[in-house]
């Protein structure tokens, strides 16, 4: 019995198909190679500023390798902090600028994922929430009650 061998291309990614016994019973993959197979996780190397408000808002962009394409289907999806980004936006497959979500803390981690893959957590991707300010004590004056 020899295979028949076949090969299918879907969406730029190579299956070769064999089939036992010239085309009877099922089909195996014996291999799969393409783009989308072979792609790296996104790492991230810097983030600029590294810190802003906590109530959010602020654009911050994001210096890496491995974010994807253009496609709509391989847009990144970031997270501060483990708060989604509401707006993240691919500039190229090294940069990519987030609309950092509400928060507070230091060392929040800014994760990069790409499809399935995801940055691994790293000291050169952090970001900082600024410290609270006080702007004022009210009332302003008082007595102090001794027990």
């Amino acid at each position: 019995m020899s295979a028949e061998k076949r090969v299918l291309v879907v969406l730029a990614v190579a299956v070769t198909l064999l089939s036992p016994g010239g085309g009877q019973g099922g089909l195996f993959v014996a291999a799969a190679e393409g783009a989308d197979a072979d792609a790296a996780a996104p790492v991230v190397f810097r983030i600029e500023p590294s810190n802003g408000p906590t109530k959010g808002g602020n654009i911050i962009t994001i210096g890496g390798r491995h974010f994807g394409s253009a496609d709509s289907d391989k847009q990144p999806r970031v997270t501060v902090g483990g708060a989604e980004c509401p707006s993240a936006v691919w500039v190229s497959s090294t940069s990519v600028l987030c609309d950092v979500p509400a928060g507070v803390g230091a060392d929040r981690s800014v994760i990069v994922e790409v499809g399935a893959k995801s940055s691994a957590p790293s000291k050169n991707a952090k970001f900082m929430y600024d410290p609270p300010k006080v702007l004022g004590i009210e009332p302003g004056e008082g007595t102090v009650k001794q027990t």
